[in-house]
């Protein structure tokens, strides 16, 4: 299992390594999973302002597998794009401007 900075949660099986679930957890990124220690239990947190709880629902799991290679795909032409792109926080480029203003 894991979060993605597409906002989902991906979910492998253990034994065969099939993706087998595809949760939209975020409208941004999904940076923290943790399941809960002997329930069917999964909270995850990302840069939303709030956390989610999860548990299962449906009898029997529903699964879009053509939604989650278009989601994959997208993840891939976006990594492919930005490979190049050095990320920084806001509050380091202002720093950083107005040293240069001050110089």
């Amino acid at each position: 299992m894991s979060g993605s900075d597409c906002g989902h949660i991906f979910i492998w099986d253990r034994a065969s390594g099939q993706h087998v679930m595809l949760l939209e957890a975020d409208n941004h990124v999904v940076n923290c999973l943790q399941p809960h220690p002997y329930e069917p239990l999964l909270a995850t947190s990302g840069i939303d302002y709030n956390i989610k709880m999860w548990s299962p629902m449906e009898e029997v799991p529903s699964f879009d597998r053509k939604l989650a290679e278009e989601v994959i795909c997208r993840n891939e032409l976006m990594l492919e794009e930005t490979k190049n792109t050095i990320t920084v926080p806001a509050s380091f480029m202002l720093r950083m401007l107005a040293s240069l203003n001050h110089t």
